[in-house]
């Protein structure tokens, strides 16, 4: 039985406009044909052009389940059909279930500038910064792509500069304000820093 619906899955998801994602696998853990059925009918509904329905069957399932996989497939479903509500929802369900999942945190934030919570992103940016680790570096340099498309680059600016504060003795930070500056149309701002990051590291 699940072998059948995993092949039933694999077909749905090959043929949807949505984003496709390879369907659970039968050894995954916790995985009931009944789970697999369900995951099957929020396919379907978003092949049909169903979106709602198949994000809110996505997330239903992630819920019920609490399975990292499920909720993953859900925050994507809805975030590419801009359930806005619900992918982020199930973003933070799937961070809450995959806390060490750098993806998981990377759709959160998506979802987070998609919907103009800059005060939550912030937080979340925050303690994502203070998790890294040895990492801290890289995720300081890619910083402001995750704020490519949003529009209020002053806001932004502004949120760069405030999660950077513990991390001002290293010239990544520096980098990051520079960048951040620049797209605010702040070119002495930006100028600035980056001569304080050539300071530290020459």
């Amino acid at each position: 039985m699940v072998r059948c619906l995993s092949l039933l899955i694999a077909a749905a998801v090959s043929a949807t406009a949505l984003p496709v994602r390879a369907a659970p696998a039968e050894g995954d853990s916790g995985l009931t044909p009944q789970i697999l059925y369900q995951f099957l009918i929020g396919e379907v509904a978003g092949q049909r052009g169903q979106f709602g329905l198949a994000a809110s069957a996505h997330l239903d399932l992630a819920k019920s389940s609490r399975h990292p996989a499920m909720a993953r497939r859900a925050a994507e479903v809805a975030l590419h059909t801009r359930q806005f509500d619900i992918a982020l929802e199930a973003a933070r369900l799937w961070t809450e279930l995959a806390p060490d999942d750098p993806a998981a945190r990377q759709l959160l934030a998506n979802v987070l500038v998609a919907t103009n919570r800059i005060d939550d992103l912030t937080v979340a940016l925050q303690r994502d910064l203070a998790a890294a680790g040895p990492n801290v570096d890289a995720l300081l340099l890619r910083l402001n792509r995750l704020f490519a498309r949003f529009p209020d680059k002053l806001a932004v600016q502004r949120l760069v500069e405030q999660v950077t504060v513990p991390y001002v003795s290293r010239p990544e930070a520096h980098f990051a304000r520079a960048q951040a500056a620049l797209n605010a149309r702040k070119p002495e701002r930006a100028r600035e820093t980056i001569d304080e990051a050539l300071r530290l590291r020459p």
